[in-house]
Formats: structure tokens, sequence, C-alpha cells
């Protein structure tokens, strides 16, 4: 700063004495130019605006636009039940697109949380033709994200599917992925670890900001075993720890502010080391201004009282804000995308920081207009799909017709029929290991996967014939099955678990559950049940036999 000074006290006073000699002046400045390079410093007459002491205040928007457990619904068609659905990445990519003119170029980032596959499409591809390139990981390259992170189902088939399909599609160029490291010398193996997003958004009066936002991606620990395991190839860190950790060091990179991308529940303020759900915590963590997460399929914020979330402390009902911040979760299956709004705002030392914020969750409708080329990377698949689901493997005797709709209050053919297929595959298969599991007894748990719960039209209805695509509807990603072995005292438990879903009225205060497991499960959260996802699917204290 010094040697600039002095060269523009110098020129001033060359210019203003008209006497000297040309020759002179020029050699002079030519001589001092060669010391200001050799010191780096570069002289502009008109600098772009910077985020230091010399920054004049102001404010603008930046518009944050993401999607997330897309679980491969690449168009807005369901093979299964063969038809139409509001929802697909088509139709995603319709919103995506309007969300981004709206605030004109290089004023927004777009982002996916990962759980981009793993359903009836994706293991058909997978099975079939384990080389091919996933649709949707075609379909995303085509939307250019700015940033991606890994969900837990997208580890399902593999290391090394994953990998492959990463480095095909190009999107291993924009994933970041913070908490998942190679046991063998604990480096990031998925794109990176984090990284800084430079951004020049402009606001009404025409002034330029540069913004350095960071990002960090965080995903399940316990990732998948579907097809895989993972121990002595990958180590996880718990969501938050490794977050505190990323952010701090985004900050200390110069990040103005930092976003992070969660494949991961809501969670609560208390929750178990390595637990899956850890978006509220997230709010928490000082140097993160900004949560996106997924993984949970469903909507937040709400803005129901009846919303369980809302009784956590810091859940604003009113603003949609959780310890202060904003934190947007949306649906799984593109039936919508997320839209936040940051107002930024620097002030004369150059600080930048996030002011207002509102969001939107804008979801698909059926007068949403599907983007042609995203349809289009599901061409080469869509009558090989379509004949699959139409192929005929039974029929149901007699004229009967199978339904679960009332799946919770009674016993149901859809329900016995994939006990049956359960317990038959575990027989021939203690039947094959008979030195190790003897005359073991055999128990099946089935999962009614359709009762409504997400719509209307959830429910397995079925007459005459059996179609491949009603397996879909019976047991959802029915590929896999899986046997433990499990003590006396587990087995007792495990049915207290499955016992629960029907105490549906009552708090802890009125009801008389003696079980540990039941009570704290009450108290915190205010449900009435531990059949959910968070229960189900830690297994952990089993053995698996397969």
């Amino acid at each position: 700063m010094r040697l600039r000074k002095q060269i523009s006290l110098f020129l001033s006073f060359a210019i203003s004495i008209t006497s000297m000699n040309v020759t002179a002046l020029s050699n002079s400045i030519s001589g001092m130019t060669k010391k200001a390079k050799a010191a780096d410093i570069v002289l502009t007459s008109s600098p772009e605006p910077t985020n230091n002491a010399s920054a004049a205040a102001m404010d603008a928007d930046m518009r944050v636009i993401f999607t997330t457990d897309i679980h491969g619904q690449v168009v807005n068609y369901d093979y299964q039940s063969a038809k139409e659905v509001n929802r697909g990445l088509n139709k995603a990519y319709t919103l995506v697109k309007k969300a981004r003119n709206e605030v004109g170029t290089g004023n927004y980032l777009t982002f996916d949380l990962g759980d981009s596959v793993y359903d009836f499409t994706t293991d058909y591809i997978y099975n079939h033709e384990p080389e091919a390139l996933q649709p949707v990981y075609n379909a995303m390259t085509m939307i250019g994200y700015d940033a991606i992170t890994l969900g837990n189902h997208d580890f399902d088939y593999g290391y090394d599917y994953l990998v492959n399909q990463l480095e095909t599609s190009g999107l291993e160029q924009s994933c970041v992925l913070s908490n998942v490291y190679s046991a063998a010398d604990n480096k990031s193996i998925f794109g990176v670890e984090n990284k800084i997003i430079e951004k020049n958004i402009t606001n009404d009066e025409g002034q330029v900001m540069t913004v350095k936002v960071g990002i960090l991606g965080e995903t399940v620990p316990s990732l998948s075993s579907k097809t895989e395991k993972y121990k002595g190839k990958l180590v996880t860190e718990d969501i938050l720890e490794n977050a505190k950790k990323q952010a701090a060091a985004l900050k200390k990179k110069g990040a103005d502010i930092v976003i992070a991308l969660a494949h991961s529940g809501f969670g609560t303020d208390n929750p178990k080391k390595k637990a899956g759900d850890m978006a509220y915590m997230l709010t928490t963590v000082s140097d993160i201004d900004l949560v996106l997460a997924g993984h949970e399929h469903i909507d937040f914020p709400t803005g129901s009282s009846s919303d369980a979330h809302y009784s956590l402390p810091n859940v604003e009902l009113k603003t949609g804000l959780v310890n202060g911040k904003r934190l947007i979760m949306v649906q799984d299956s593109c039936r919508g995308i997320g839209v936040v709004d940051l107002n930024l705002k620097r002030d004369e030392t150059g600080k930048i920081v996030v002011g207002d914020s509102k969001y939107e969750i804008r979801k698909t409708k059926k007068d949403t207009s599907c983007d042609e080329a995203i349809t289009g990377t599901m061409s080469k698949w869509d009558s090989v799909l379509k004949t699959y689901c139409n192929t005929e493997i039974g029929t149901i005797a007699n004229g009967d017709r199978w339904n679960n709709y009332s799946a919770l209050l009674e016993s149901n053919e859809i329900i016995q029929t994939v006990h049956e297929a359960q317990l038959d595959y575990a027989a021939r298969f203690v039947e094959a290991n008979k030195s190790k599991y003897g005359n073991w007894p055999i128990v099946s748990l089935a999962r009614y996967t359709k009762y409504g719960g997400e719509s209307g039209g959830d429910y397995a209805d079925i007459s005459g014939k059996l179609m491949e695509g009603n397996l879909d509807t019976i047991a959802n990603y029915h590929r896999y099955v899986y046997i433990y072995s499990m003590t006396g005292k587990q087995l007792k438990e495990w049915l207290e678990w499955a016992a629960s879903i029907y105490q549906t009225t009552g708090t802890s205060k009125d009801t008389k559950w003696n079980n540990i497991i039941l009570s704290d499960y009450i108290n915190k959260t205010g449900g009435n049940s531990l059949v959910q996802e968070p229960y189900l699917g830690d297994w952990s204290f089993f053995s698996a036999a397969v």
C-alpha cells in the first residue's frame, strides 16, 4: 500500500509540472512499475467490488434452490401402477428454471441433498444393465447443480457402482461430502469435503456484491448395507461434530456465509451419537447460516400447530425459524422444490451477514409442465419398464380383491403374502445352513408400505391378475430380505415395538407404558408409536445372518 501511494503521488506531481522532460518521466514510471510488479501490486483505474475495508455498505438478495430424495423419479410416471403422477424431476426442473429466471443470472445457487437412486426403476437398471448410467444422474447433470451431496441410499448399490456413476455423469465435480472418508488414508473420496463458491450478485440498484459461499455436505453415518458392507473401506463421522469442524474451516478459508447440505432428518435437541436425524442441531452451529435438509421425506416448515417439530425449543411456528436460522425440508420423489431467499448485508468493513430470509416450498402439480430434455433421459428404459411391469406373475384366486385399506386394524391378504414369501425364503436358508441353525423357529416382520400415509391414493388395491408391477405396492424395495438371529428377550421387545402402533391416543401422563423405550419416546417427541424409520432403521443390536 505504501508503494501504491508513492506511485499515485508521483503521478499527480508529474502531471502538474508541464515543463518536465517526458523522456525522464517515462523512464521514472518504468522503473517504478518494475518494482511494483515485483511486489505483486496491480494498479487499476476502476477496481471491482471486493469484501475489504474499503468496500461500500450495501445489501443484495441471493436465492438458494434445492431438490432432495429424488429416488429415481425422473419422469411423472409410476411404472408399477401404470399411471401418471404429479411428481418427477422433469416437473421439478420446470419449477427450478422458473425460480432461477425470477432473480436473474448470477443471483442463485442450486443444490441437491442426495438419495438420487433406490426405487423400482434404479433397481431394475442396476440389476439388468449395471454398466449403464442411471437416467437420474444423467438428468442431474443437465440441471447443472452448483453442489450436491450424497444420501444413504446412494450407497445401496456398492462402492464401485457409486464411484462409476459419479465419474461417468460428471457429478463428482460438484459433489461435497464432509463426513465420509476413506478408511485407508482418512481422506475425502467422493468429491471434496467442503468448498467455497464465489458469487457476484447484483441488487436492484445495480450494485455488485462478491460473496464467498461455504458449502459442507453431511449424510447419515450408517450409510447402507443393502449390497455391500463398508466396514474397513469407509469411515463416517458424527454429523454435528463434523459440521462444526467443517464450518469453522470454511470461515477460516474466507467464507462469508456457510450453507449445510444435510441428508438428514429433523431430529431432536438431544440426539444420539451418529444419529441420522441432525438438522435441528445443525442450526445450533454458530458458523452455519442456512440448513437444507432431506432424508425424512417431509416438508418443513409446515406452519401447523399440530406438527411435533414445533414443540422443540426455539422452533417458531409463525416464522418457521429454528434457533433463529432458516431450516428447510422438502418431500421426496420431486413432489416439490425448496426456495430460500437470503438478504445479504455488507458493512463498511466488508463483513457480510445474513439479514432477513424467506422461504417457499413449491409443489409440483398436475398442470406443471414437464421438461422434455429431462424426460428424454428415460427414453431408453421407458418401454422396457412398462413391458416388465405389465408381466403377469400370478392370478388372485376366486375372484378375490386384495387391498390394505384396513391394514392397521386387521389381517389382510397382502401382508400375509409378504409374510409367507419371507418365511419360505428364510426356511430354505435355514435348511441350507442346518449345521449352524438347526431347527430354530422363524418369525416374519412385514411392513405395510401403502396405507394412505402419503396421500388418499396411497393404497394397494389388486384384483384379477397379479403383475410384476404390483410387487412394489405390496412391499417396497422387495429385492432385499434380511434374516436376523435374536434372543427371546429381543423378540419380546420387538413385539412391543410392533404393538405400539396401536397406541394412538393419550400421552405419557395418562397411559401406563412400563417399557422404558416407549416412555422415553413419548416424553421426548409426543408421539405414540415406535414404528418409525429412526427405530426400524437401527437393527444394530441384532445379529445379521444374511
